[in-house]
């Protein structure tokens, strides 16, 4: 938290995104979904800003897992997943995976079978 507030100071620029993701996982794990939504939404604000595509992808498929546990299922799937699909690239991304814990390509594609198991496909 105190991360994030130090970051206030400096405004909405792009180092502020590993703060973001970092809350965001915490209190994603935690259980904290309207918080860690929250936190998603500043991220991408800043991706769309940006237009940065591993930002892009970082947010919406944060925000698809968000969107999936608090049961906003066919928003997760059709406004955050198909977009982190559409987006995540193999050769460009699967870096990613060093600095934020995981491939976002896969985690995109687990939680959009989870997102259709729960929507009964």
């Amino acid at each position: 938290m105190a991360a994030r507030a130090l970051c206030g100071q400096i405004g909405d620029a792009p180092q502020l995104l590993p703060v973001l993701y970092g809350l965001f996982v915490f209190h994603w794990i935690r259980g904290h979904m309207r918080t860690a939504r929250e936190n998603t939404e500043a991220l991408l604000s800043i991706a769309e800003r940006e237009r940065d595509s591993a930002l892009l992808l970082i947010a919406h498929s944060s925000l698809g897992c968000v969107d999936y546990h608090i049961g906003n299922n066919r928003t997760a799937l059709d406004h955050h997943l198909v977009k982190a699909r559409a987006l995540y690239d193999e050769k460009t991304h699967a870096s990613l995976a060093v600095a934020y814990g995981r491939d976002l390509g896969v985690l995109t594609l687990c939680y959009t079978d989870f997102v259709q198991l729960s929507l009964g496909h």
